[in-house]
C-alpha cells in the first residue's frame, strides 16, 4: 500500500503517542482496512527511524554494510586459494635455464649445484639432473645404458625444507615414508628422485621398486648404477 492509499482510509488519525508493533503487525490489514497499533521508534533527533517507516509503507530498507563480515570472508577465500596451491611445481625450462626456488639435489666434484629435473622420453617421464653448466642442453638422464642429453625439461621448484633424503640400499623399500613421485616408465612403473655419492660429488638419478640395481644415473656419457643411495621424500 502506498502513502496516498494509506491517507484515503477513514482512519486517517494516528495517535500522538508513538506505538510499537512486530513486523507481522506493522502493515495495514488490507482486508478490513484497520490500522493496527504501531510503534514507530524514534532516534535521538525525534525522527522516525528510516527502516521502521519504510516497513510501515511497505518498502524495504537496505541492510547495513557489514565490513567485518566481508573482511573475514575475503580472508577465508585467500586461505582456501593458498591451500589449493601445490607445495612443489615442475616448471618448464630449456637450454640450461634454472627458475627461481629450484630444488638442489646434488653437486659436482667442484661444488657446482645440480638441480632436480625430469623429462618426457621414449614414452615415459624420467627424473634426472639439470644445470646451466651441463653440456648438450642443460639436462641429462640415464637410459638404456646411455647418458641422454636434452635441452627441454622440467625443474622441481618449491620449499626444499619440506623434503628429506631417506637412505636405501639395493632394491627400493618404501616403508615409513612418502617418496616424492617424479615420473614413470613407459610401462607405468613409478619412478622417484634419488642421489648417490659418486666420484667426489653427489649425482642425481632415479630409482623404483622395479629397478634392482638401486639408483641409475647419468655420468660421463654412460648410465651408471649404485647400490647405496638416498631417495627424496616428503618431510611428513
Amino acid at each position: 500500500m502506498n502513502l496516498e492509499q494509506f491517507e484515503s482510509r477513514e482512519y486517517r488519525h494516528i495517535p500522538e503517542q508513538p506505538i510499537v508493533t512486530s513486523s507481522a503487525q506493522s502493515r495495514i490489514d488490507t482486508v478490513s482496512g484497520a490500522i493496527p497499533q504501531l510503534s514507530l521508534n524514534l532516534d535521538s533527533t525525534g525522527s522516525v527511524e528510516s527502516g521502521i517507516l519504510n516497513d510501515v509503507l511497505g518498502e524495504k530498507s537496505e541492510p547495513e554494510h557489514d565490513t567485518c563480515s566481508n573482511s573475514y570472508s575475503k580472508e577465508v577465500q585467500i586461505n582456501q586459494e593458498a591451500s589449493k596451491k601445490p607445495e612443489f611445481e615442475w616448471v618448464p625450462a630449456r637450454d640450461g635455464y634454472i627458475p627461481p626456488n629450484a630444488v638442489v639435489g646434488g653437486t659436482e666434484i667442484d661444488g657446482t649445484p645440480l638441480y632436480v629435473g625430469r623429462v618426457f622420453y621414449d614414452g615415459g617421464l624420467h627424473p634426472g639432473k639439470c644445470g646451466p653448466h651441463l653440456e648438450g642442453g642443460g639436462f641429462a638422464l640415464g637410459y638404456d645404458g646411455k647418458e641422454i642429453k636434452l635441452n627441454k625439461y622440467f625443474v622441481l621448484c618449491g620449499d626444499a625444507s619440506k623434503l628429506k633424503w631417506i637412505e636405501q640400499n639395493g632394491n627400493l623399500m618404501i616403508i615409513g615414508f612418502k617418496p616424492l613421485e617424479a615420473g614413470n616408465e613407459a610401462s607405468g612403473e613409478p619412478l622417484y628422485i634419488a642421489r648417490t655419492e659418486y666420484n667426489g660429488g653427489y649425482q642425481i638419478g632415479k630409482c623404483g621398486e622395479h629397478i634392482k640395481e638401486g639408483i641409475v644415473f647419468p655420468y660421463f656419457k654412460k648410465e651408471r648404477s649404485e647400490k647405496k643411495y638416498t631417495i627424496l621424500a616428503h618431510l611428513y
